[in-house]
């Protein structure tokens, strides 16, 4: 997994990145294929485009796309686009998928078949698991299994037939997929779902479920995806810094799924801006708003919990003493004035939370310099990787923190950069020329990190995937 930080104010934007990479072997032993799972902390997830372009991508999820590192198709589309320069972030994104969609030819059919597949078993178990979470649910009979894992099928088509569908997707390209993959599909409600007796309907219903995981945004819904690719800087036309978060998928049935999660910009009006990403964004809210996000849910539970307790003393205690016409109106009106005043006392809670510790540092953040910008988004991603550290949690976040900061002056310029070369190495390389293809370093300062680390190959195996 990983954790990361994007900061901006109108001196210019932050990022910062940890270094651990997961990577999922099937080893072969005793007749059987099983995870083993390995951690590498060399990982590059931040990567500037060429220097004249104020551009630096940020990575989280696989470290690879379809099979094709990050790093390599981001210098790709570097290469392709040379000297040109986008008038916004904006501008890069929509360009960056026009160039992703046709690199996507390259990829052959067959790999986008198999990724589909193991999409749709992945989402079949988490179907299956989370209608089974409910306490106590391993004491449910086969009956009841059914029964929950039924209801939480229809519950999930509903919430899918009301997302939209993809840029240049439709309802030709659902029953297109549905109808490429029948067989697909039906193995894995077979595997998933073959030891209930789930209905005709159930199992249309999941075919249905299935193709929306390709044509559907789900911002709203879980789904197995990719990466989520973070684009931050300045175009050519941009005064203040801003940023745009893609979320993108395999291609299937030739098509590129994406949509985007999230942008972000600053002006005369919004100085400031902070936005953690995956693990970063439980502990950034933690040092940012004094309270955990965990114990804030578990708080808002137990006072709904307190509430109907309350409700149904109270009904008890009033059906003792008047009709029962006259119980149900107020009981009515006990639990309409109830959830009134708890949704009261939320709000009282998150406005105090608001202005007692995210306002203050938010508008700290407005006036610090690009160098404070670059310490404070380190300290955040290492949060995580200290509390992993030092807990019960597996350790996922880990190794050098690579920060860099984009200015409208200066573009891309680390702040610190783990060491990847020995020295001997680095000074060899000096001698070539920085510039090649209209490519280089894209740095104009670097402040390694001070650790002598020699770099960890990666590699792209058959059976191997490799995830930040």
């Amino acid at each position: 997994m990983t954790s990361e930080v994007l900061i901006m104010n109108q001196e210019g934007v932050a990022l910062a990145a940890d270094s651990a990479t997961t990577s999922s072997m099937m080893y072969s032993g005793n007749g059987k294929n099983t995870p083993s799972p390995k951690i590498f902390e060399s990982t590059d997830k931040i990567i500037p485009l060429p220097k004249c372009h104020h551009i630096a991508f940020m990575f989280s999820g696989s470290a690879d796309w379809m099979g094709l590192p990050w790093e390599t198709i981001v210098k790709l589309y570097g290469y392709q686009l040379g000297s040109k320069v986008i008038a916004n972030v904006q501008g890069y994104a929509d360009d960056f998928l026009t160039f992703l969609s046709k690199l996507m030819q390259k990829i052959p059919e067959e790999a986008q078949n198999a990724y589909f597949e193991t999409m749709v078993e992945s989402y079949f178990r988490f179907v299956r698991d989370f209608a089974l979470s409910e306490k106590d649910s391993e004491k449910f009979d086969k009956s009841r299994i059914t029964k929950v894992v039924s209801k939480s099928i229809k519950e999930r088509e509903g919430k899918w037939k009301k997302a939209e569908f993809s840029t240049g997707m439709g309802e030709d390209q659902l029953e297109e997929v549905k109808k490429r993959f029948e067989m697909t599909i039906w193995d894995a409600y077979r595997s998933t779902f073959g030891d209930l007796s789930l209905s005709k309907d159930d199992s249309r219903r999941l075919a249905y479920i299935a193709a929306c995981l390709c044509v559907k945004n789900s911002n709203q819904l879980w789904v197995p995806k990719l990466s989520d690719v973070i684009i931050a800087g300045y175009g050519s036309q941009d005064i203040f810094p801003s940023y745009v978060c893609l979320e993108i998928s395999a291609p299937v049935i030739g098509r590129l799924r994406c949509c985007q999660t999230e942008e972000g910009s600053i002006d005369f009006e919004k100085r400031s801006l902070i936005s953690p990403f995956c693990y970063a964004i439980d502990d950034a809210r933690c040092f940012l708003g004094g309270v955990h996000p965990e114990y804030l849910d578990a708080m808002e539970f137990i006072m709904k919990e307190t509430l109907s307790k309350f409700v149904a003393s109270a009904e008890k205690i009033l059906l003792d003493s008047m009709k029962i016409s006259e119980f149900k109106t107020i009981g009515k009106e006990l639990r309409k004035e109830g959830k009134e005043i708890l949704k009261a006392e939320i709000e009282v809670l998150t406005s105090y939370e608001i202005a007692h510790f995210f306002s203050p540092v938010n508008d700290n953040i407005a006036i610090l310099p690009k160098e404070e910008m670059a310490k404070f988004a380190e300290f955040l991603v290492s949060l995580s990787s200290m509390r992993q550290r030092y807990s019960t949690s597996d350790v996922s976040v880990s190794g050098p923190i690579d920060v860099a900061v984009i200015t409208k002056a200066d573009g891309v310029v680390w702040y610190r950069r783990k060491c990847r070369m020995e020295p001997l190495v680095d000074a060899q390389r000096a001698d070539y020329p920085a510039e090649s293809n209209g490519i280089d370093e894209s740095v104009t300062a670097i402040k390694p990190f001070p650790i002598n680390q020699t770099s960890v190959l990666g590699f792209n195996a058959q059976g191997v995937r490799r995830s930040r």
